[in-house]
């Protein structure tokens, strides 16, 4: 006979108080280990970039401090033109630039394959795109796509090895449509005019972090390029639509910490009510048990006096009745 049939109707062994406070606690115990997986999930979503955001909005990965402390996963208010998150951005623009390196180097095995000498570095192989042009009397040409064999170049640093690459710029000649171009042969006002044209049209903190990293990437080439960059870099920041902006920036930064505080203590102040709770009807139960005999005294005490002054009355009515 099927065990589970009597189950359903109703019959079979009843289920005793402690076994179904164990039920209990393994349902919760496995609500508990289904709720830290779907966070676990959660968090690889947003590791992942899975999590979506609001326009203008990326998903900052979260990340330790020096001092140890844990900054969790969350959007943050996107810095680029674009509105996008740049890494991502660079990810893919590297992706596409090591395929056509291999690309290159299948075409051009044998310059890929030759060892550069003492203070020389091999430079990757590369595909020119179409692109149109005009002649000087003012005729319109198209030239076609072309590829560039890999070769060797002097090294700037006088090393024979390449190093890592930390910085690489996406977008280039984007300072160039607002008159930002041979820097060298500009002076000091038509630079500052230039730039105020792309800080109006462009957010000034992509402009400053662009002027830095054209710096440190001519840091070893051209001294006097690396100085007039970094100072137009350090000029951009004295500008009002810059500290604007910081400033917003910060203010946000402010509100949000206040109220994660807030909420932090009204979580505290409602675990210490709870607290409180728990410990005055503990202590109003002790009373009670340690109490209880004495009420019960109390009432007997009551009732016997009640009586024996119910008693004392008759017999008084009793004697005045015979008198």
């Amino acid at each position: 006979m099927d065990y589970n049939i009597f189950l359903k109707v109703g019959g079979g062994k009843k289920t005793s108080k402690k076994q179904s406070s164990k039920k209990q606690l393994s349902k919760k115990q496995s609500s508990k280990k289904q709720s830290k997986k779907s966070s676990k999930k959660m968090s690889k979503k947003v590791s992942k970039g899975g999590a979506s955001c609001p326009s203008g909005q990326i998903m900052r990965k979260g990340y330790t401090t020096k001092t140890g402390k844990r900054v969790s996963s969350g959007c943050i208010t996107a810095q680029s033109n674009s509105g996008e998150k740049t890494t991502n951005k660079v990810i893919e623009f590297l992706k596409k630039q090591s395929r056509m390196h291999q690309l290159a180097r299948q075409k051009f095995p044998a310059q890929a394959s030759k060892k550069c000498p003492k203070g020389y570095i091999m430079r990757e192989g590369y595909k020119r795109t179409s692109y149109k042009s005009h002649s000087k009397t003012g005729k319109k040409t198209s030239v076609k796509s072309s590829w560039t064999a890999p070769s060797c170049i002097k090294s700037v640093t006088g090393k024979s090895k390449k190093g890592s690459k930390l910085i690489t710029i996406i977008d280039k000649d984007v300072l160039g449509k607002y008159g930002y171009n041979n820097i060298t042969a500009m002076s000091q006002t038509e630079r500052h005019k230039a730039l105020r044209k792309a800080i109006k049209a462009n957010k000034p903190l992509s402009i400053y972090r662009r002027l830095i990293a054209i710096a440190t990437l001519n840091k070893n080439k051209d001294a006097k390029l690396y100085r007039t960059l970094r100072d137009d870099a350090a000029w951009i920041k004295t500008q009002t639509e810059y500290i604007i902006k910081s400033a917003s920036k910060k203010s946000s930064k402010k509100v949000s910490s206040k109220k994660t505080s807030k909420k932090a203590s009204s979580k505290k102040s409602s675990k210490k009510a709870s607290t409180k709770k728990s410990s005055k009807k503990a202590s109003t139960k002790k009373t009670s048990k340690v109490g209880g005999g004495k009420k019960g005294s109390k009432k007997v005490s009551k009732k016997v006096s009640k009586k024996v002054s119910k008693k004392g009355s008759k017999a008084k009515s009793k004697r005045t009745s015979r008198k």
